[in-house]
């Protein structure tokens, strides 16, 4: 018979009893078979795959990437050429325009009563110059009829050209003036979009100084500043890959210019490379300029479309014969289809790509 002191342990220790068995069992200990890490073979598939692709080796350059911004190819400044007040913009940031559409109105009050002015001079000029001309034309006459002297002759013929010169001078000052009353009227030198509005109506427009800024966003590239180092690996003409972040998208790029100089603060060489065009792609977009540079090395290569991730983890489906075995892999980098496998795989091997 138990006495007291026994029954109050017997419970707590068969619980512990019962707790240790339970994580010996879990643990694959006891009860049950444990199934060895390794490969583990596919069940037999009565179809062979679709498709396969053997690994290769080849010799490679890794790919760097360079932080860029999309840049518009033209891009202009809309300024004045005189200095007047700005009555009006007839377009907002983000419009689209044709050439010729009209996009600032200034003052033309002082610009025309300039004008006018030089209207008035030339048509006083222009009847003095007709004057000059019938006093030169009646003075011809005397002469030739001997009633008027050489002396006489040349002065009226002097007036007369003085007179003409007056009235050429005023006719090109109305002219200037005229010029001048077009240039308080800024229109679209080309069909674009309005990259930004600077000024508003009110303002004092000066000669010169940009009123808005306009780009043609048809045609577009990325600006990036690469290593002097692997810029000289680069030529006018190579192409590119370019990832812009924010349309989580890649475009083909090909390189179009490379500024001479280094930047001496920097050590980097301005490299710009065209872009096509696609929906959603505008200047000041951030973007990455990816192109090869460094040392050669050996690199293990499948399509990307072979390997898979499973949670964390990368696997393959190699075919050995007859047989499909999942390998665990580790993958590098990615480009023109293809991924580089650090480990799990060695050349002539054959992956299933589906």
């Amino acid at each position: 018979m138990t006495n007291p002191l026994q029954k109050k342990w017997l419970f707590p220790a068969g619980a512990l009893f019962a707790l240790l068995i339970l994580i010996v069992w879990m643990l694959g200990l006891i009860g049950g078979d444990k199934t060895e890490p390794g490969i583990t073979p596919l069940p037999v598939q009565s179809t062979a795959p679709k498709e396969t692709a053997r690994v290769e080796r080849q010799a490679i350059r890794e790919a760097q990437s360079w932080p860029g911004t999309v840049r518009a190819v033209s891009e202009t400044r809309i300024a004045p050429k005189i200095n007047a007040r700005i009555l009006s913009v007839a377009v907002h940031e983000g419009d689209r325009v044709k050439q010729g559409d009209v996009l600032v109105r200034l003052d033309a009050e002082q610009n025309q009563a300039i004008e006018r002015e030089a209207a008035s001079l030339a048509a006083a000029a222009q009847a003095e110059a007709a004057r000059a001309e019938a006093d030169l034309q009646r003075t011809r006459g005397l002469f030739e009829q001997e009633a008027a002297t050489r002396e006489d002759y040349d002065h009226a013929t002097a007036n007369a050209r003085k007179a003409r010169a007056n009235a050429q001078a005023a006719a090109h000052s109305v002219q200037e003036a005229r010029v001048q009353r077009g240039e308080t009227v800024l229109r679209a030198p080309f069909d674009g979009v309005i990259a930004k509005r600077l000024h508003e109506p009110g303002d004092m427009g000066l000669a010169g100084e940009p009123i808005m800024i306009l780009h043609d966003a048809s045609a577009l590239r990325i600006e990036a500043s690469v290593p002097a180092s692997c810029a000289t690996q680069i030529k006018i003409g190579d192409a590119a890959s370019v990832r812009i972040d924010a349309l989580n998208t890649a475009l083909s790029a090909k390189i179009v210019e490379i500024v001479p100089a280094a930047d001496p603060a920097t050590g980097t060489v301005l490299i710009k490379a065209s872009l096509p065009q696609n929906q959603g792609l505008q200047p000041g977009l951030f973007g990455w300029l990816d192109q090869t540079c460094g040392i050669e090395h050996d690199a293990l290569l499948i399509p990307a479309a072979a390997l898979r991730r499973i949670g964390q983890v990368e696997v393959v489906t190699v075919q050995d014969g007859a047989k499909l075995n999942t390998r665990h892999v580790r993958s590098g980098f990615s480009r023109d289809g293809r991924v580089e496998i650090l480990s799990g795989l060695d050349a002539g091997e054959t992956v299933v790509i589906r």
